[in-house]
């Protein structure tokens, strides 16, 4: 996939679509799916990507966060808060990738003081930080992070299937205690 991939990059960079932000992001996730030593042309790509958005930088932190490389992860999540694109832009989906990629990584303090410091903690960063600590085999931990913030999940949940899964867990808690 690699060699087809850097064929098909080789002739958009021919084309007038070589800048294009969607072309760009196209490429930048191309590249992160085939193998770790890829991921320096990920971010080449990231580099010469003129208007970066939300699926560039949640592509390239991903990756890397992927790949094992937190430290590069955490510096593309820096270089993304200075540039005026994160004034414009939501927190959430980034601060979860961070505290997803800090517990599915063993950092569990550290995502979890990522996680205390969100002004808004919701569904969506609950979960990173408790998918973290699943994928660590941690279940006890994630269930303490559940009985912890299990209201901000309710609050935060529109549909009845996850309602039904919320009473679902908190019944088998209770029936524990």
């Amino acid at each position: 996939m690699f060699s087809l991939g850097t064929q098909i990059h080789a002739m958009i960079m021919k084309s007038k679509h070589s800048f294009d932000t969607v072309v760009c992001n196209s490429l930048i996730s191309m590249y992160g799916s085939c193998s770790i030593e890829s991921v320096g042309y990920a971010d080449k790509v990231l580099y010469s990507t003129p208007v970066k958005n939300t699926i560039t930088w949640n592509s390239i932190i991903s990756i890397h966060s992927q790949k094992g490389d937190i430290v590069s992860s955490f510096n593309f999540f820096s270089r993304m808060q200075e540039g005026e694109f994160w004034r414009l832009q939501t927190e959430r989906v980034y601060i979860r990738a961070m505290v997803s990629a800090f517990a599915r990584y063993g950092l569990f303090d550290t995502g979890r003081e990522v996680f205390l410091e969100l002004d808004h903690r919701n569904s969506v960063s609950v979960n990173g930080l408790m998918l973290g600590l699943i994928k660590q085999n941690c279940g006890q931990e994630a269930m303490e992070v559940f009985r912890e913030v299990g209201n901000l999940v309710s609050q935060d949940c529109d549909s009845s299937k996850c309602n039904g899964g919320i009473r679902w867990l908190r019944g088998r808690e209770e029936k524990r205690e």
